[in-house]
């Protein structure tokens, strides 16, 4: 291990010596002359330290060339130098962000000269590089920008310096046109942000957690190395010191050091074959996490689609707990990497639950080799650019139509050459209906006949085609339960009984067909019920209808008002990500334990009308903000669930549902579809709910009712502790809605976790 004191002056590291008093508080060294005798106190220090001239390395530029010829000299000439590897790597701090890229750089354009024969230094020699590691780095301000409000609004510690109006000046200045931080790059990017931080907080911007007073970084080194046996050991004529004093101002005030940045660098670095380690903890403010990971996600090289869409892997501590999380997706599980190149079938992914299970599945593209897509159609152009354009070639598009007698499916997957390992089938026919929604008992009987003979047909075909998967997943949902029908038990636990008794439920059938078909391999069912997710083909999605109520309100200049009572209002609600219910489905097919079972699907968290409506409202820039229910509202009558014997829970009142204005009534309101178009005239949304989006409406409202929430007790038990916030995946849909062509941009670019 070699410690670099870098740039000249820090550490023990000097270019000319001079004695003279550190000021502890202030970091201000002061030169005395010899015969003066400095004046010391509890926080001033006799010293001898690197006299600090301006002209000495002012930027990282020149501190490269410098540390190049060293490096030339002592892995040339220092005697104790004798490992078995010629391996270097090199490890940077804070700063080194800047310069640990530059630095790696030079030395490999040195050695393209060297093996040239035109190197830089006589007798110079290639220096084998391998890793290049950078700890809370701070490498291109320009990447990082946004991170320095984010970090300071919102935080794994839920301390919020900024406040939500200096949050949201902050983000309008980086992106301003003409003044903000992007556009005068050569005035320092990201000092308004910086700033902020300092001027309206006491925390440091070292640690997050603790206040300004207490003195960052901790001076347990400087103390260690400024004992007289240390000094004498290591043979150095000064004192140590981690603080840059001069050399700080010459490098951020004079030279602008920091606007040079290191990202194309890093670039280079990456795609020349050195291995780069990026390591942020999450209390630095200086350099934030957040900044980091942007950073990572934007730098560009060969295999930079494949980084992206990689996620997290897990980090086992002292504990030797594991976890992993994969974007927003937190605690994923963790499987053993000898399970590789398994293949899958998809139905309907097309739809919303089936596509994202889709990219769950190609979150992990050395486990799943082969997606087979089961639909008429393929997946859009659209659908397919919110897929890492490196992985779209392992999904397998199979046309087939489940509509047709199981010999011609079969048919088509045996032309197909499909032999799967797994199967996910997520296939939902909407029946044309009279204004209904697909929640609506009334449509019991269409449903049964619209869906039930689809997933008969499947599951022949895969004998006719002999096709044996391990295991056959089949997703269904809430109204298992019967919570479309009356009142339900809660918490919704998967042993419950079904009530049968109350309606026709095609879920019913199709649970029944896949335990008769499994009885050689292994079935599962999983069961989300307010499904968050984008697809061009998701009906019940219960929140596409509110952020196009947004999108208009904030067009027209109106506000947010909540159409139910103050009861819903206020009602804690659980919901089902589709991308965290992919990665649900994939655990329970590969855990054997897991065979022949049936799991609850939800995010782990509670969310209300109340906080989704202030987010709504923010994300879509509604200056008028929200009306929230008053006492003195006057409801109607809307919808009326059963109670008593009618309903699943077999007593207790009806479940009503009372609103002071209809979700499905605004949308047949002209000018708010005249809005709508203007919107549409205006972005690249090429989606028309107001011509046809009956369905869309009418679940806007029936999310108003009083759902109970599903139990995810079994699913923590057999292992799966998978989390995302709701407000997070609300606001990722929405994102991928607008790539979609389903909504206009949002106004602000992150959303904020419920913390």
């Amino acid at each position: 291990m070699l410690y670099i004191d870098q740039p000249i002056g820090t550490g023990f590291s000097y270019a000319k010596l001079a004695n003279g008093t550190l000021d502890m508080l202030t970091h201000t060294f002061t030169p005395s002359e010899d015969s003066e005798v400095p004046e010391v106190n509890v926080t001033t220090f006799q010293a001898t330290l690197d006299a600090r001239l301006p002209e000495t390395v002012p930027k990282t530029t020149m501190s490269t060339r410098t540390f190049w010829a060293f490096a030339q000299v002592w892995f040339n000439e220092f005697p104790e130098w004798n490992t078995k590897s010629d391996e270097i790597s090199l490890w940077a701090s804070s700063y080194g962000g800047m310069y640990g890229p530059h630095f790696f750089s030079y030395f490999q354009d040195q050695n393209e000269l060297i093996k040239n024969g035109t190197p830089s230094l006589e007798n110079a020699t290639t220096l084998n590089l391998a890793t290049l590691g950078l700890d809370e780095p701070g490498i291109d301000y320009r990447a990082m920008t946004m991170g320095y409000p984010t970090f300071g609004h919102n935080n794994t510690y839920g301390i919020q310096v900024l406040s939500e109006e200096v949050y949201e000046e902050l983000m309008a200045q980086i992106v301003a046109p003409g003044e903000g931080c992007y556009v005068l790059i050569d005035r320092c990017r990201g000092l308004v942000e910086e700033g902020a931080y300092g001027l309206l907080s006491d925390r440091s911007p070292f640690d997050v957690t603790v206040s300004n007073a207490t003195v960052l970084p901790w001076h347990y080194m400087d103390n260690y190395f400024n004992q007289a046996w240390v000094q004498q050991e290591l043979g150095v004529p000064l004192n140590f010191t981690a603080d840059w004093g001069l050399i700080a101002k010459v490098f951020l005030g004079e030279t602008g050091d920091p606007m040079i940045g290191s990202f194309t660098t890093l670039e280079k670095v990456i795609q020349r074959g050195v291995n780069v380690a990026i390591v942020y903890g999450d209390r630095d403010y200086r350099c934030p996490w957040y900044g980091g990971e942007n950073v990572s996600l934007a730098l560009n090289f060969q295999d930079a689609e494949g980084f992206r869409s990689a996620g997290y892997e897990f980090i086992t501590t002292n504990s030797s707990r594991e976890a992993g999380f994969c974007g927003i997706y937190r605690n994923l599980p963790i499987f053993d990497p000898a399970i590789k190149n398994l293949s899958a079938i998809v139905c309907g992914a097309n739809g919303i639950s089936g596509f994202n299970t889709v990219r769950a599945l190609l979150d992990s593209p050395d486990r799943w080799a082969a997606i087979y897509s089961l639909s008429r159609r393929p997946l859009s152009e659209k659908q397919l650019s919110l897929i890492p354009s490196a992985l779209r070639d392992r999904i397998k598009h199979v046309p087939v139509d489940l509509s047709d007698v199981p010999e011609k499916v079969a048919g088509d997957l045996a032309e197909a050459g499909v032999h799967v390992d797994y199967v996910f089938y997520y296939t939902y026919a909407q029946p044309s209906s009279d204004g209904e929604s697909g929640m609506d008992p009334k449509m019991a009987q269409k449903l049964f006949d619209a869906n039930v003979p689809l997933f008969r047909t499947f599951l022949k075909a895969l004998e006719i085609a002999n096709i044996e998967p391990k295991r056959i997943l089949l997703q269904t949902g809430g109204k298992n339960y019967g919570m479309h029908i009356g009142r339900v038990r809660t918490p919704l636990v998967e042993s419950d009984p079904q009530p049968r008794h109350l309606s026709k439920n095609f879920y019913y059938a199709q649970e029944d067909d896949l335990k008769a078909f499994c009885s050689r391999t292994g079935w599962n069912v999983v069961r989300p019920a307010g499904v968050i997710g984008a697809s061009p083909n998701s009906p019940l999605n219960a929140f596409w209808p509110f952020a196009i109520y947004a999108a208009i309100q904030a067009h027209k200049g109106e506000p947010l008002e909540f159409g139910g009572t103050f009861e819903s209002w206020q009602f804690e609600a659980g919901h089902s990500t589709a991308r965290l219910s992919g990665y649900l489905s994939e655990w329970a097919v590969l855990e054997e334990k897991c065979a022949d079972q049936a799991f609850n699907a939800q995010d782990g968290g509670l969310l209300s009308w109340d906080r989704f409506f202030s987010e709504l409202a923010r994300w879509f820039g509604v200056r008028k903000g929200v009306v929230p229910p008053k006492q003195d509202d006057r409801f109607t009558a809307a919808i009326s669930l059963a109670g008593g014997e009618k309903a699943p829970l077999g007593y207790g009142p009806p479940l009503n549902l009372d609103l002071k204005f209809s979700l499905a009534e605004w949308f047949k309101e002209p000018s708010n579809k005249s809005a709508w178009e203007e919107i549409m005239a205006d972005s690249q949304v090429t989606a028309n709910p107001f011509v046809d989006g009956t369905a869309e409406q009418m679940m806007g409202d029936f999310a108003y009712l009083r759902f109970g929430t599903l139990s995810m007790n079994k699913a923590r038990i057999y292992g799966f502790s998978g989390f995302v916030d709701s407000c997070e995946s609300n606001f990722e849909s929405f994102v991928d809605m607008e790539q979609l062509g389903l909504l206009p941009p949002m106004s602000v670019p992150t959303a904020r976790a419920l913390v």
